[in-house]
């Protein structure tokens, strides 16, 4: 027999190895929050991913985790219309038979859509470059646009 206060630690010891249920540990509930967020998060992701809707939208931001990260970014009712390509562009008002033809007015005769608008259009020419020379003088060129070798297509990179 050793000291009793040792032979009583020893015993619980020895009973606690046998318990099923261990002592609660308590998470914090911001803990359960971020794991769930970030697995709507995913699924969401991996909906928008797979969907076939939202092609210009995905032009500008190919996943949710880019436009999540893009906190600057405060969209309102037109700039959702043009990023979706909902708004007053003929190309969108002729699917609905609200214009008798999508050809923009400007010079080249294009489709009047969002890509047209942002790349080739003539009336926007100006702003294009005013807006592009500012960007590389703020060295933020690189990670704000991309032009698609293939597609022509522009994106806003976070």
């Amino acid at each position: 027999m050793g000291i009793y206060g040792n032979e009583r630690a020893d015993w619980l010891a020895k009973g606690a190895t046998k318990l099923i249920n261990l002592v609660p540990m308590s998470v914090l509930k911001s803990f359960y929050k971020s794991i769930f967020k970030e697995h709507v998060i995913s699924q969401w992701n991996n909906l928008y991913q797979n969907s076939h809707n939202a092609k210009s939208t995905k032009e500008f931001f190919p996943s949710i985790y880019g436009r999540l990260r893009a906190i600057h970014f405060v969209p309102n009712f037109r700039i959702t219309q043009f990023l979706t390509g909902h708004g007053n562009l003929k190309a969108y008002l002729k699917r609905f038979n609200l214009s008798r033809t999508d050809l923009y007015s400007c010079s080249s005769g294009e489709i009047q859509d969002v890509n047209h608008l942002i790349l080739s259009c003539s009336k926007f020419t100006p702003s294009r470059c005013l807006f592009t020379s500012s960007l590389k003088k703020n060295n933020f060129a690189s990670r704000f646009l991309y032009f698609g070798p293939e597609q022509n297509l522009f994106c806003i990179v976070l």
